[in-house]
């Protein structure tokens, strides 16, 4: 996390782990303070507070040693600490000057992932399945949404209920697999083990499907599809030539 002690950068690095939002504010407290130490040698006095009713947390910096320094502020950076900033209820820079406090305008959230997804960049979907968890309109790979319905620490388990995925590959040689939340594609998992069990079903469509199956199919399968019934066409022409060909031969030894 990056604060800055009258212009003055100091970072820290908030350990991972399961918080709550007091544990949460009360390990930021005590690593800030320390890091203003560390690097500007002055020793300052900061407290965090959280209201059960309001769901909204305040900083206060209360008390600073040495010499006064004249607009005496300690400024809580937002771009260099976008989560934890949202964690605490704030979307934008925080300044506190000296002997003031400054309060969340939005709830805390010290959980804000709610969901996982498991993904898949091989298998392909429908042309039309979309998704905008992290960008807008982007071609999804979501084969499932796993809901986060148990406290910090407990194992999440997923009875895999969900809906039906239709897959458009032709040909399954590999499968790739990995895990998302709403806040990046790539989840760390911080070396803990999670495992799941995959069932592909192959199905044929049903002849009123195969117009639809094949609107949706991309534009180059398209094309190749109608080169193979192209060829196929004619090869079915020229067996039929042969087989006559075959017949007048038949008929002509017949007659001899």
């Amino acid at each position: 996390m990056s604060v800055f002690f009258n212009g003055t950068l100091c970072q820290f690095t908030v350990p991972s782990g399961n918080y709550n939002i007091l544990t949460l504010t009360s390990t930021i407290q005590s690593l800030m303070q320390a890091s203003i130490l560390s690097v500007t040698g002055r020793t300052v006095t900061t407290s965090w507070t959280y209201s059960s009713t309001t769901s909204f947390v305040t900083f206060s910096y209360l008390t600073c040693s040495g010499s006064t320094i004249s607009g005496n502020n300690i400024q809580l950076s937002y771009n260099s600490n976008v989560v934890l900033m949202k964690m605490l209820g704030w979307t934008a820079v925080q300044t506190c000057a000296l002997g003031s406090s400054v309060t969340s305008n939005q709830n805390v959230n010290v959980n804000p992932t709610q969901n996982l997804y498991i993904r898949s960049d091989t298998l392909g979907q429908d042309v039309k399945a979309k998704e905008s968890l992290l960008e807008k309109d982007v071609p999804s790979d979501i084969i499932a949404n796993v809901a986060i319905a148990v406290s910090p620490g407990s194992y999440i388990q997923y009875q895999g209920l969900g809906d039906v995925i239709p897959i458009s590959n032709t040909m399954i040689d590999s499968i790739n697999i990995y895990l998302s939340d709403s806040t990046s594609y790539l989840l760390n998992t911080q070396l803990l083990d999670w495992s799941f069990t995959l069932v592909i079903e192959e199905v044929m469509p049903s002849p009123d499907a195969s117009s639809e199956l094949v609107h949706n199919l991309p534009e180059q399968d398209t094309v190749i599809r109608e080169q193979e019934l192209k060829r196929l066409a004619k090869q079915k022409e020229n067996l039929i030539e042969e087989l006559k060909t075959h017949r007048d031969q038949l008929k002509s030894s017949l007659n001899v």
